[in-house]
């Protein structure tokens, strides 16, 4: 049985990486702050990819949950697809 699963207010997406001089951020699609993540450390490239890539991955998650189980619908499963390859490799 599908489930109706609402979104939470958050910043929408799409979140997008940038690179400051100390640190990297993530800003919203009107270039708004969402996070930083400090430049210190190793996996902050991997850390980035997966926080901006957090919107994506709640609408696969929604739109996967909101399905007849087992999912057969396409177009979801393309979508938790890429949102797992965005938040694996970046864009």
């Amino acid at each position: 049985m599908a489930k109706n699963v609402a979104i939470s207010v958050h910043t929408p997406g799409p979140w997008v990486i940038k690179i400051g001089a100390a640190y990297r951020h993530i800003e919203s699609k009107d270039g708004l702050p969402v996070c930083f993540v400090s430049s210190n450390n190793w996996d902050e490239k991997a850390n980035a990819r997966l926080i901006s890539s957090a919107p994506y991955l709640l609408e696969a998650l929604i739109e996967c949950l909101n399905c007849e189980f087992p999912v057969t619908d396409k177009s979801a499963i393309a979508k938790a697809e890429a949102a797992i390859s965005y938040a694996k490799n970046g864009c």
